[in-house]
């Protein structure tokens, strides 16, 4: 299939499809012990934010998707057009301030989304961690509430 390549080529092909990578991954990870099937979130950073979008606008279980600096067309995949398919899916869009435009945008586009900045300057996708104060424990509190119902400080 030339996936090196494909990917290299930024083949919008392949790029649109990598949502069924999530699928395969969602339905392998609910079979596996001491996970409840009935939960699921997705964190996405960088192209990774727009795959998690699109596998939320095709599978309506998913409960929230947290985005670590979205973009509004990463590699050919429109979240423009997805997010608005996402339903009352709970959408966290996180970007530092030299990277908001984005977010901005896609926040605008759904009213299941929220969009954060999260600090100053250019600190793209994964790297948020550990650079960005507090991003382990925004991303945790908002899935704790989203996923289970547990607000910050009660519970587990």
């Amino acid at each position: 299939m030339r996936l090196a390549q494909r990917v290299g080529e930024r083949d919008p092909k392949l790029s649109n499809a990598m949502y069924k990578d999530v699928e395969a991954a969602v339905k392998w990870v609910r079979t596996q012990p001491n996970v409840d099937a009935d939960k699921l979130a997705i964190v996405g950073a960088s192209v990774g934010c727009s795959v998690a979008i699109d596998y939320a606008a095709h599978d309506k279980s998913v409960d929230a998707v947290v985005c670590m600096t979205p973009g509004e067309k990463y590699l050919g995949v429109d979240s423009t057009r997805d997010i608005k398919k996402t339903g009352t899916c709970p959408i966290l869009l996180l970007a530092t301030e030299a990277e908001r435009e984005a977010t901005d945008t896609l926040a605008g586009l759904a009213k299941n989304a929220t969009g954060e900045i999260v600090g100053k300057g250019r600190v793209h996708g994964t790297r948020m961690f550990g650079r960005i104060d507090g991003i382990e424990k925004k991303i945790t509190a908002f899935l704790r509430q989203n996923v289970y119902g547990i607000s910050a400080g009660k519970g587990q």
